[in-house]
């Protein structure tokens, strides 16, 4: 798009923000109207028609004569315009680095954050019969053979490797069938307050258990835990599907991924296991959604108290953000 047109659309597009059909171009765009909501979308508006301006760059300085300097010369085509496609070459098996959503995982583990020094992990319980404890650790085993991340490992300067030699980790096996209900009880909730809090020690390989509980009756509790920094919630799902598979037909159920492809994999934010999610499947799910969890409140729920500024004070609060640009709703 040529920059003269670009120019048009964005005037149109200014005008309906602001409701307004004239204004100076060294006029406050702020203060005509415009919120940091409005300057995102414009910034999406451009982006999407090859002008590298960014959010930054418009409300630093919000007047269209500004905006003009900055689109001029600073269009591209099309083609430049669109998203860089994955590299399809493969790193090396060194350390390589973290996505953005693990690195958010990995800085809330740090002890030394506001509010850290927590692991992101998903917790599971399932009840049922396991007929064979031997034969669950051994797909257990090629599961984790067959996913190399979930043997990564995690680097104090935020980076990521999966090590050729990693030990997998084997499933625990708890035998209960010969204690009272009460003895159960008591051992499955001291197994549910002690991984359920769990921060892996992912830094070692450490970044997931399963534990079997034998219980009387032939019952049995599977507990699994994965931290989210190795698979996301859709990628567990895959994995407990394979388990499945794999304990009930044979090892030979699993493909094997090569560390080499798991790294590349990983390193291109891309995850073949998230092809099960299709709009199928997700249609399927809908006629029975299930309920959601209760909040987790630490103390009786309180109100807070309701409150409203007045017209003056609003006023006021206004005109001391506007040299800041900053409007009422970023204030908390």
């Amino acid at each position: 798009m040529n920059e003269e047109k670009l120019l048009e659309e964005l005037l149109a597009k200014i005008k309906t923000l602001i409701k307004t059909e004239s204004f100076s171009d060294t006029a406050d765009l702020c203060e005509l109207g415009l919120n940091s909501i409005m300057i995102m979308k414009i910034s999406a508006f451009l982006r999407r028609r090859g002008c590298r301006a960014t959010f930054g760059d418009l409300i630093t300085e919000p007047t269209f004569a500004a905006w003009k300097k900055k689109i001029s010369g600073n269009v591209v085509s099309a083609a430049e315009a669109a998203p860089a496609r994955p590299r399809e070459e493969k790193p090396d098996d060194g350390p390589f680095a973290l996505t953005d959503v693990q690195y958010a995982y990995w800085a809330g583990r740090q002890d030394d954050q506001e509010l850290g020094g927590v692991g992101c992990h998903a917790y599971f319980e399932f009840d049922g019969s396991i007929a064979s404890p031997e034969k669950l650790a051994a797909a257990w085993r090629e599961i984790q053979l067959a996913q190399p991340m979930l043997r990564a490992r995690f680097t104090g300067d935020g980076r990521q490797y999966i090590p050729t030699d990693a030990p997998l980790r084997e499933m625990k096996v708890w035998d209960l069938r010969q204690l009272p209900e009460e003895g159960c009880s008591a051992k499955l909730e001291e197994a549910r307050s002690r991984l359920s809090h769990e921060k892996l020690k992912v830094e070692e390989g450490e970044n997931l258990h399963l534990e079997c509980f034998l219980l009387p009756e032939g019952k049995s509790r599977l507990i699994l835990d994965v931290d989210l920094l190795v698979a996301d919630v859709a990628s567990i799902h895959f994995l407990i599907t394979q388990l499945s598979a794999c304990y009930r037909a044979a090892p030979s159920a699993v493909s094997r991924m090569t560390p080499s492809s798991a790294t590349a994999c990983a390193w291109r934010k891309t995850n073949s296991s998230m092809t099960w999610i299709t709009s199928t499947g997700w249609k399927s799910c809908l006629p029975s959604p299930p309920r959601r969890p209760p909040f987790p409140w630490r103390s009786a729920r309180r109100r807070c108290p309701k409150s409203a500024l007045s017209a003056r004070a609003g006023v006021s609060l206004r005109r001391c953000g506007k040299p800041l640009r900053i409007g009422p709703g970023a204030i908390p």
